[in-house]
């Protein structure tokens, strides 16, 4: 299970989830994020693939910071790192 990440609400029941390590301090980032449908829950997440520069750029993505802004874009900040994506 993933520790040190993020989750933000998403329109229709889903819920954006993102950043992290695989096992803890020290272990493999998730290079992903995930999309987790509260309406379904037993049905498998959606892997959502982060940009290669991006991923590469960030170095640990413990504790991001995610927010969704007024008109459905998300803003996503590892570090000084940050993006820009609409959902």
């Amino acid at each position: 299970m993933p520790t040190y990440l993020a989750a933000v609400p998403l329109p229709y029941t889903q819920i954006l989830i993102v950043g992290g390590t695989q096992t803890g301090s020290g272990s493999t980032k998730v290079p992903v994020a995930e999309s987790f449908d509260l309406s379904n829950p037993n049905a498998l997440t959606l892997n959502v693939t982060m940009p290669p520069t991006f991923v590469r750029a960030t170095g640990s993505n413990w504790y991001p910071f995610v927010r969704r802004l007024p008109k459905g874009k998300l803003l996503l900040r590892y570090r000084c790192w940050a993006l820009l994506a609409g959902i």
